[in-house]
């Protein structure tokens, strides 16, 4: 019976120390069978984060807050908190407060970054991404109110003024808006006036519009016919200069074989030189003829030189 009561001891402590790792896991919001990974960030303006607030991806509860504290040696709130083991924050991810101060509904959101980035490990500083929150609105507020009334203070004299000088009928705005109708008015009556002539000038371009078209399309019509011809006589006259082209490329061909007389005058060297010899004697025969004719003359009749 004595050690009955022992068990039952020992049994309750058992059960009251689990039920109070639960309760704590349940209420810092930890998961009660699985582990977590702890990671931290800062920044400028905690806005009432306290211990306890979740930690959300994507509107997902995955964490919680663990700690909020100043830095040391800073002015900025360092915050401790724990996500899921499973949760994966890749490198390119950002912490912000999400939430309303002022309802005390404060969460810390995860933006993540590119999915194919290395991951961040347990224990690694998350950069933070700030920006202007509900509460910061709200201190701005009277500024920005009292900006607007001056503003508005601002409109509303300068409304005043201008209904004052157009109400005046000495004003110089009063004067210039009575001077733009009666030129408006003015001009209205000119164009009623002048609209029959108006009309007529009208008519007059659209008649010389279209003689100008007429004109336009005739004479590009001889224009194309005239080219049209004279590049039909370009395409016969390069035709003749093709056929003129080959004869020359033949002849030249039969010359470079050797064909002909100009052909053996240019390829045979020593017809050349018989030719060139020849030549020469008979230009000493005739100098020789030029100094002496006698020589030549004495002994021919005149019947036979005639």
């Amino acid at each position: 019976m004595k050690y009955t009561n022992e068990i039952k001891v020992g049994v309750a402590l058992v059960l009251s120390a689990l039920i109070f790792y639960v309760g704590i896991r349940y209420f810092k919001d930890l998961p009660l069978f699985q582990g977590t990974n702890a990671f931290s960030t800062n920044f400028a303006n905690a806005n009432g984060l306290v211990s306890g607030n979740v930690v959300r991806i994507h509107g997902v509860n995955v964490g919680a807050v663990d700690e909020v504290r100043l830095a040391p040696g800073s002015s900025r709130a360092e915050v401790s908190f724990h996500v899921d083991r499973g949760v994966v924050i890749p490198h390119g991810s950002t912490t912000s407060i999400g939430g309303f101060g002022a309802l005390g509904v404060i969460r810390i959101d995860i933006n993540l970054g590119p999915a194919d980035g290395p991951a961040h490990q347990p224990g690694d500083v998350i950069p933070s991404y700030e920006e202007d929150s509900l509460d910061d609105l709200l201190e701005r507020a009277p500024a920005l109110v009292g900006r607007a009334d001056s503003l508005l203070i601002g409109a509303t004299a300068t409304l005043d003024a201008a209904r004052t000088l157009i109400a005046h009928p000495e004003s110089d705005l009063r004067q210039t808006l009575v001077a733009i109708q009666g030129s408006a008015q003015a001009i209205n009556s000119l164009l009623r006036s002048e609209q029959a002539r108006i009309a007529r000038v009208l008519e007059g371009v659209d008649t010389l519009t279209g003689s100008l078209n007429t004109l336009a399309r005739d004479s590009l019509g001889v224009t194309v016919e005239n080219l049209n011809a004279l590049l039909d006589r370009v395409d016969q006259n390069m035709a003749a200069l093709m056929g003129t082209t080959a004869t020359l490329n033949t002849i030249l061909g039969k010359i470079d074989r050797g064909e002909g007389t100009l052909g053996l005058l240019i390829n045979d060297a020593s017809l050349y030189h018989q030719l060139d010899t020849t030549l020469a004697n008979l230009n000493r025969i005739l100098l020789d003829f030029e100094r002496d004719p006698k020589r030549y003359l004495k002994d021919l009749k005149l019947i036979d030189v005639f």
